[in-house]
C-alpha cells in the first residue's frame, strides 16, 4: 500500500541526475521548461541546467559557493552566506509532484534507472484537493503514476497530468545516473565567477574588521557596476565613515571622497540620504555604503562622482 507519510528521501543517495519537465498549455498556448540537475551528497555539490521557452539558466553549488548564470545576470554567494539558495529542497522529489497525492493503487514492480521499484497509479480522486470540488465546481481530470524504490522508498519517477477546459498541465520527474555521478565542476567559461568572488574576498581588506563577503551581483545589460554585499560587524553609519576617515592607503586603494555622490539613488540613496565613500586605485574605483550591511560597488565605468 502507498503511504504518503512513508516516502523516503532521494537525498540519501550518493549521487543522481534528475530531470523535471513541465508543460503548461493555456488556451492552446504551450509553455515548456525542462530542468536537469546533478547531485552529489559528499561533499555536497549540485548543478542545475534550466531550459525555458526563450531563455536558459544554470546554477552550481560547489565547495560551499553558489553560482547562478541567468538571463538577468550573475548571482553569486560566498561560502557561508545566509542568502545562498537551498538547492537540495528543489531536488527532494517526495515534496514535488506527489505532495498532494493521498492514496494510489499498486500496479506491480518494475526496474527504473536500474532501481527495483514499486509502481503506483492515481487519478483526481486520490488527491487531497478532490474533496473541495463540487458539481458546480467540478474537479479537473487527473492521471498520474510514480515509482518508489524498494530499498529506501524514495521517488525514482513521477508523472502528473491535469486536464481542464482550455488547460493541460503536465509534470514529469525522472531520476537517472543513480550512484554514477562522481564530480561536479564549474564550466571553464564560468571561471570569471570564481575570480569575481575571490576579488570580493580580497576587497574585504578595505572594510572594517569582522566584515565578511555574502554575495555578488552583476546585472546583464547593467550600468557596469558589480554589487558586493558584506555582513558587517555591529556598528553605526558614523562609525563606518570614521573608519574611512582614518584608513591609510591599503593594497593600492586610497579614500578620495566621503560624502554624497551622484548619480546614486539605487540601491542606497547616496545622493541625498546617506554619505558614502569613494576609493580609487589607479584607474579603478569602488563605492562603499552602509545600511545594516555593507555594500561595495565596483564601478568599472567610473560613473559615480562626488555630488
Amino acid at each position: 500500500m502507498f503511504d504518503p507519510l512513508a516516502i523516503g528521501s532521494n537525498l540519501i543517495l550518493p549521487s543522481f541526475v534528475v530531470t523535471i519537465a513541465v508543460a503548461n498549455t493555456n488556451n492552446g498556448e504551450l509553455s515548456e521548461n525542462v530542468t536537469t540537475s546533478g547531485y552529489i551528497r559528499e561533499p555536497l555539490s549540485v548543478y542545475e541546467l534550466a531550459t525555458y521557452a526563450y531563455d536558459n539558466a544554470r546554477s552550481y553549488f560547489i565547495d560551499g559557493r553558489s553560482y547562478e548564470d541567468s538571463p538577468s545576470g550573475w548571482f553569486l554567494h560566498e561560502s557561508g552566506s545566509l542568502a545562498t539558495p537551498n538547492y537540495t529542497d528543489r531536488l527532494e522529489l517526495g515534496s514535488g509532484t506527489l505532495a498532494g497525492v493521498l492514496t494510489a493503487d499498486f500496479a506491480g514492480e518494475a526496474d527504473v534507472a536500474g532501481i527495483a521499484a514499486n509502481h503506483f497509479v492515481f487519478n483526481e480522486t486520490n488527491l487531497a484537493s478532490y474533496s473541495s470540488y463540487s458539481p458546480e465546481k467540478p474537479a479537473p481530470t487527473v492521471e498520474g503514476d510514480f515509482y518508489l524504490a524498494l530499498d529506501g522508498n524514495y521517488v525514482v519517477y513521477a508523472h502528473y497530468k491535469e486536464m481542464a477546459p482550455n488547460r493541460v498541465y503536465e509534470v514529469t520527474e525522472a531520476m537517472s545516473s543513480i550512484g554514477q555521478l562522481t564530480e561536479i565542476v564549474l564550466p571553464a567559461e564560468l571561471a570569471p565567477m570564481t575570480q569575481a568572488l575571490d576579488l570580493g574576498v580580497e576587497l574585504g581588506a578595505l572594510l572594517p574588521p569582522g566584515s565578511s563577503l555574502s554575495e555578488m551581483i552583476r546585472y546583464d545589460g547593467g550600468i557596469g557596476v558589480d554589487y558586493y554585499t558584506y555582513r558587517a560587524p555591529k556598528m553605526s553609519e558614523d562609525e563606518l565613515l570614521n573608519f574611512y576617515r582614518t584608513l591609510p592607503p591599503t593594497n593600492g586603494w586610497t579614500v578620495t571622497h566621503i560624502g554624497h555622490i551622484t548619480p546614486h539613488l539605487e540601491r542606497l540613496n547616496c545622493e541625498t540620504d546617506i554619505e558614502c565613500v569613494i576609493l580609487n586605485n589607479g584607474g579603478e574605483q569602488i563605492v562603499i555604503s552602509f545600511r545594516g550591511t555593507i555594500s561595495l560597488e565596483y564601478d568599472h565605468e567610473r560613473i559615480f562622482s562626488p555630488a
